[in-house]
Formats: structure tokens, sequence, C-alpha cells
């Protein structure tokens, strides 16, 4: 549906800019004000589904499993964003009341996720792979000095 409504808005812009341009003015600014709209309301949408996205991510992982968790290994999964790397960390999951399990975390925190360093995490109740990492704000505060 975005996609179809991003399409919509440049064809209406092209158009607008071909009447513009032929010398049609006032349907050419129609066409240009409806393109606007047009993508005002797509940029709209998605920003009020991402912002549902993230709240239902927050109420997730505050209503996940707090535990602890060992690094094991970290390696490069070839994945970037924002120009960060990725890393696949390979966790011993500690949670109460039940068995230690490994599972792979995916994040950019190479510099906090080291090899051997304990950490608390949260784990969602319905899905022991997806895991929350609880940073340390101490580390931060020692890493920006």
């Amino acid at each position: 549906m975005r996609r179809l409504l991003v399409l919509a808005a440049i064809a209406l812009f092209v158009i607008g800019v071909v009447l513009y341009s032929t010398g049609r003015v006032a349907e050419g600014v129609v066409l240009w004000l409806a393109s606007a709209a047009v993508v005002n309301v797509v940029f709209m949408i998605g920003g009020f589904a991402d912002r549902r996205l993230r709240q239902a991510e927050r109420r997730a992982r505050k209503a996940g499993i707090l535990g602890i968790a060992t690094v094991m290994e970290v390696r490069r999964n070839g994945r970037f964003h924002d120009g960060s790397a990725y890393y696949d960390h390979t966790l011993s999951v500690e949670l109460p009341g039940r068995e230690p399990y490994v599972a792979v975390h995916e994040s950019t925190a190479w510099g906090y996720l080291t090899v051997g360093r304990v950490t608390q995490v949260r784990v969602a109740a319905d899905d022991p792979q997806r895991i929350w990492i609880e940073y340390d704000p101490s580390f931060w505060a020692r890493s920006r000095m």
C-alpha cells in the first residue's frame, strides 16, 4: 500500500511538472500540491506504524524474564546499518527456574559484548531466542571519559 501511494505521488508530481512546463500553470500547481499531500500522508502512516512497533517492542521487553547471559563467542555477520557492523553474539543464557541454554543475539555492541562478559538480559516469555541486553550504565559512562 505504501509503495502504491509513493508511486501515485511520483506520477502526480511528474504530471504536474509536465503541465507546468506546457503553460497550464493552474493544473500543474494543483497536481504538485496533491503529490505533496500524498507523500505527507504516506510518511505520516509510516511514522504511526513505526511508533506502534516501537511501543510494542518496549512492552515486550518490559514484560521479559530477567536473567543473566555470558558471551561465549562474537563474530561479524556481514550486515551493516547506518555504518555500523552487526555482530552475532553467542550467549549462554540462564533464567530462573530453567536450564541454561545457548542463543545467538545480533547487535552492533561489539565494545560491550566481549567474550567472557556477564550481563543481565531480558528474554521474551514466549520466545527464548528473543533477547534484549540490559546494558550496564557504568560501562557507557567509563567509555565516554
